[in-house]
């Protein structure tokens, strides 16, 4: 049983008590008057709120049985609720209102119970409601750690992956610089020796097969170096290579907001990062800045770079010239960086030092990261 079902039973429980007088007399308007306002005032009383007003509404029924004796067969009712909120004062005007109207002995013990049946009921709400409160709490601390514990869980596994992932790209330059430093260098020493055995041959029958011989060794030396770029390149973090350039600089303090997957394409990948080294380089040189913000989002259809300093210092008619004519080869390097990806560039300087870029996805790439967005999201659930 739940605590509001205890408590109308307990409520209904005086009440009845209460209505058992009518059996020692009748039923009259006055009897049906004060049960109806005993009624009131307990309902009144055990509306939430403040603990005060309950104790007033059930003082004011007990001074009305100062004057009017027929409301006291209902005195243990009313009392229930100033009891249950420990308020125990409240026994003294319901003395006063008996001792006024003594009704005789037996009446006296028939109200003297009902008042202990009222406390001992009262008592036990009273009990049961701080157990539900402490359960409650149980319930509450419970989740939270829950919901802790399954934070932490996700942070293990978000370092476990990232971990994982550099360990990946550090293997994958392992192979690529192996790859170049034995394959690459026997095939150059292969291709010198066809070279030199094409230059000595005096034997007709051989030059057609030494020819084929070095032109598939030159393909399969620029298959190689291709192979070994692409490797290289798709072994680029952009997070850590980001990172790195943010701490060699040092003029003045740079904050990364980065919130990107790892299939980011490479050649958005170098772009994001050459932008990063301009701009860092141009807070260096121009700037009196004291703090940059850099900001790397991924959205469904979009790629954003944004950085931000608060310096004072801005070179308006280089800022102009940018955005008019092209000047300033730095800036001039990022816009043709940004165009050839058929992205945009914006470069302000109301409020510090500002330059936002936008790189569309390929179709393939938009679908893949709504995918990947819509698995993460069925992974949470």
């Amino acid at each position: 049983m739940n605590n509001s079902c205890f408590q109308t039973a307990c409520n209904a429980l005086l009440f009845a008590y209460g209505t058992m007088i009518l059996f020692r007399r009748g039923a009259d308007g006055l009897f049906i008057f004060c049960m109806l306002l005993a009624i009131a005032a307990a309902l009144c009383s055990a509306l939430p709120g403040s603990s005060g007003r309950s104790a007033l509404l059930s003082a004011s029924y007990l001074v009305f049985c100062i004057f009017v004796p027929g409301g006291l067969p209902f005195l243990p009712f009313v009392l229930y609720e100033p009891f249950r909120r420990k308020r125990y004062r409240i026994i003294i005007p319901a003395a006063a209102a008996v001792a006024v109207h003594f009704p005789g002995a037996e009446y006296l013990m028939f109200l003297i119970i009902g008042t202990g049946a009222s406390l001992l009921l009262a008592d036990g709400t009273h009990e049961l409601e701080e157990r539900a409160r402490s359960i409650i709490e149980i319930r509450d601390r419970a989740a939270e750690r829950s919901l802790e514990l399954e934070s932490r869980n996700k942070a293990l596994r978000e370092q476990q992956d990232s971990e994982i992932y550099t360990a990946t790209l550090r293997e994958r330059n392992r192979i690529a610089r192996e790859i170049h430093d034995s394959v690459g260098h026997i095939l150059s020493r292969s291709i010198l020796m066809t070279g030199a055995l094409k230059t000595i041959n005096r034997d007709d029958g051989m030059r057609e097969p030494l020819a084929m011989l070095e032109t598939q060794l030159s393909q399969a030396m620029t298959s190689i170096r291709e192979s070994v770029h692409d490797l290289h390149d798709e072994s680029v973090d952009l997070r850590g290579s980001a990172e790195l350039l943010i701490r060699g600089f040092g003029k003045c303090s740079v904050t990364l907001d980065f919130n990107m997957t790892r299939t980011v394409p490479k050649d958005v990948k170098y772009c994001f990062l050459s932008v990063l080294k301009e701009a860092l380089t141009n807070v260096e040189r121009h700037s009196n800045a004291t703090q940059v913000r850099v900001s790397m989002v991924e959205h469904p259809a979009i790629y954003q770079l944004t950085v931000q300093d608060n310096g004072t210092k801005i070179d308006r008619e280089r800022l102009t010239g940018v955005r008019n004519s092209g000047s300033g080869i730095g800036l001039l390097n990022m816009r043709e960086r940004v165009l050839l990806l058929h992205g945009t560039i914006s470069v302000t300087g109301e409020e510090g030092f500002r330059i936002f870029i936008s790189i569309p996805k390929k179709p393939h790439q938009a679908e893949e990261a709504e995918t990947d967005a819509y698995g993460k999201e069925e992974n949470d659930r």
